[in-house]
């Protein structure tokens, strides 16, 4: 067994996994350890395949324990109902997002009307919106008023999960104030390194925003320090729709260049092998700090600190080997690490490049190296990223492997010109203005390539949550290629051929076939919406704006929801007081065919009707619409559906499914009737928070429970 630490990495990897499907309890789990390792001592002698039971048993029991284990002291165990304000240390570097400021506290204290609770543990999340106070920073202090929440989970299908992407960082609990809200007690710097790293990249910075305009510097800003809010919203979903959104995150690229032209000017300057490589080290570790540790920084990291290691130790080094002990040292220190996407997909592109690399080189045809190098990364890569991709953003982009040939090798030159910016800008601040320039002027030109990329159609293409058995066979597949002695034959088939078959007909069948007929309302915090998928797989969008951002609802909630049906086209689309700057760039990522909006939603669409009087519209066979500027009646299989922009409409005493979403401050009790089958939002009106006036079997709020659904 050459190298031993990839199939412990893959046994520990297995037992967090295990340990997070079931669930298991600490003590159960450290019981279960202690058997292993006794079983090991009892027959390690004879086989030495029990030592992957051993770290397999070793990850679950990392993983409950850091997520089944609560202290007395811990703010799990506290009546947050009570809680009315906090004191915690800012644990990292606050992220400024417009007008609001993110940062993680390590709690210290917690006040009651009972009065100050000390000595309390644990992380929350900290959203201030920001007024007029200057914004806090790493070790700060803080008194911030304000009432602790457990963050939700999901209404619908396709949105983010914020509530265990928050948990699997140890973070149960949010809280969101104003910074007048907010007290400073003073300073604890508890780690100088991450202090003074801080303070490197606030330079850093300060260089990128004085060099270029902000526009440009923002997606630097993104490019090279991994600052993703900074990135304008339009920008990053091109970047996501042709598949190049990896570059807009820092890298295991940029670690590597950095410790590439650190060492070797370092080896220039004269200075002695064993100390530049140990300088280098201490270098890309800080840059690991100022950009966030995220889990592709800290697998470069570790990469990088293993060669320079070697280095020193005069030692060569195995790039499978360098791998697992980096994906090995971070779940052993951070096992909730496994359920990082960065993390995932990082691991999964590395292991992708390092495993099938020389196998896609001579797969392709023979073409000039400058062109086939670069393909064949990209390709290998892209292998083993298509899955995790597709069930964690339900798209897969058909333009990736072309677009990343034109924009990588362009974020890898802007990267270049924004390190030699940097060096001079510490030095000599008009200088870096030199290379400020160069940099705007290839941000343009990737902007404008990914921007024409974007525009193609189809470019991405919606897919559905693959089955587990479908992705399991796919890497079975993929990792068995590249070796043509494991294959195995029955009656002169290939079984491996039949498992390529299989795998490309099953992804087609996948993709294409539509699901069943229904009725969906989903709750969106900022829209109203009904979508139904008719007989003949027509589909028919309603969604109406309501007093909360609904633009930003489109991007977060209604996009990743029609993701995650699989929808590609959309036959009607339309429109209640929707604003048209923020909504069509996110639908253009899905061929609208018709077009239907009232007077407050002139959108620009191509071929778009505008709702004046009633107009009716045949959708097949059986489905009709009737649409007027009050309400969209539609008509599926007999079934109608009354979708109502004004609660004034007075038409919702008819029988039938009438679905309601209401506006803000309406009062709908005298409206409502019984009989209908009402389907209402709260998220987006105070009224429906609390009970609603008329309660039974036929009310539906999708504000609490959720999505709802029909079949036709």
């Amino acid at each position: 067994m050459n190298r031993p630490v990839f199939f412990l990495a893959v046994a520990l990897a297995a037992g967090i996994a295990a340990a997070q499907i079931t669930g298991v309890h600490y003590i159960a789990a450290l019981i279960l350890l202690t058997a292993g390792a006794a079983a090991h001592f009892a027959f390690g002698k004879k086989t030495d395949k029990t030592i992957f039971l051993v770290f397999f048993l070793l990850g679950g029991l990392l993983y409950s324990f850091q997520n089944t284990y609560i202290s007395v002291n811990s703010i799990r165990s506290f009546d947050i109902k009570g809680i009315k304000s906090v004191k915690v240390i800012v644990g990292d570097d606050p992220e400024q997002s417009g007008s609001k400021i993110y940062f993680y506290g390590r709690l210290l204290s917690v006040y009651t009307a009972a009065g100050e609770s000390t000595g309390v543990t644990g992380k929350i999340r900290v959203t201030l919106e920001k007024t007029i106070a200057p914004p806090p920073k790493y070790g700060d202090i803080l008194i911030v008023k304000g009432k602790l929440r457990e963050p939700e989970p999901p209404k619908n299908p396709g949105e983010f999960d914020y509530k265990k992407y928050l948990a699997f960082k140890q973070v149960y609990f949010t809280l969101y104030a104003r910074d007048t809200a907010v007290e400073k007690q003073g300073q604890s710097i508890g780690n100088y390194f991450k202090y003074f790293s801080y303070k490197c990249k606030e330079k850093l910075l300060s260089i990128i925003y004085t060099s270029l305009p902000d526009a440009e510097a923002r997606v630097l800003d993104g490019l090279m320090l991994g600052n993703q809010r900074a990135i304008p919203d339009d920008v990053y979903d091109e970047f996501k729709i042709t598949g190049t959104v990896h570059i807009l995150a820092v890298s295991g690229m940029n670690v590597g260049m950095i410790a590439l032209f650190a060492f070797f000017f370092l080896k220039l300057a004269g200075v002695n092998r064993k100390i530049a490589a140990a300088a280098t080290m201490v270098l890309v570790v800080s840059f690991m700090v100022i950009t966030g540790a995220g889990g592709s920084i800290v697998r470069s990291t570790l990469m990088s600190c293993m060669v320079l290691l070697a280095v020193i130790l005069e030692r060569d080094v195995d790039a499978f080997n360098s791998i697992s002990v980096a994906a090995f040292a971070i779940l052993f220190f951070n096992p909730s690490e496994l359920y990082d996407v960065g993390f995932v997909m990082s691991f999964c592109a590395a292991f992708g490049i390092i495993y099938s690399l020389e196998w896609v080189n001579k797969s392709l045809p023979k073409i000039h190296p400058w062109i086939k190098e670069p393909l064949a990364t990209t390709v290998a890569a892209q292998l083993f990223l298509t899955p995790v991709m597709a069930d964690t953003f339900h798209q897969v982009s058909i333009i990736a492997v072309l677009a990343n040939l034109a924009i990588v090798p362009l974020s890898g030159t802007i990267s270049i010109i924004g390190y030699a910016m940097w060096l001079t800008g510490v030095f000599f601040m008009r200088a870096a203005g030199v290379f400020g320039a160069a940099a705007w002027a290839l941000i343009k030109v990737m902007l404008l390539i990914t921007h024409l990329a974007a525009q193609a159609p189809y470019a991405a293409i919606s897919v559905k949550t693959l089955p587990v058995l479908f992705t399991l066979i796919y890497y079975i597949f993929f990792i068995t290629l590249p070796h043509g002695d494991i294959d195995l034959k029955i009656k002169n088939m290939s079984l491996k051929s039949a498992a390529g078959i299989i795998l490309a007909f099953w992804a087609v069948f996948h993709i294409v076939v539509p699901s069943n007929p229904a009725l969906t309302c989903p709750a969106f915090r900022g829209l109203n919406a009904a979508f139904i998928q008719a007989p003949g797989n027509k589909k028919i969008l309603v969604i109406k704006g309501a007093d909360i951002k609904p633009g930003t609802a489109v991007r977060s909630s209604m996009v990743p929801f029609l993701r995650s049906l699989g929808i590609n086209n959309i036959d009607s689309l339309v429109l209640y007081t929707i604003p048209a700057k923020e909504s069509i760039p996110l639908f253009m990522n899905f061929r609208v065919k018709h077009v239907y909006c009232d007077a407050q939603s002139k959108t620009g669409f191509s071929g778009e009707e505008t709702i004046n009087g009633s107009s009716y519209y045949k959708e097949g066979n059986d489905a009709f619409m009737d649409l007027s500027p009050d309400m969209a009646e539609i008509t599926v299989k007999e079934a109608d559906f009354v979708f109502v922009n004004y609660p004034e409409t007075g038409l919702l005493s008819r029988q039938g499914a009438v679905i309601y979403l209401p506006q803000s401050g309406s009062n709908m009790a005298g409206v409502l009737s019984k009989k209908n089958r009402v389907i209402i939002n709260s998220l987006n009106n105070g009224f429906f928070r609390k009970p609603p006036a008329i309660a039974g079997e036929n009310i539906f709020d999708t504000g609490r429970t959720g999505q709802y659904k029909m079949e036709l």
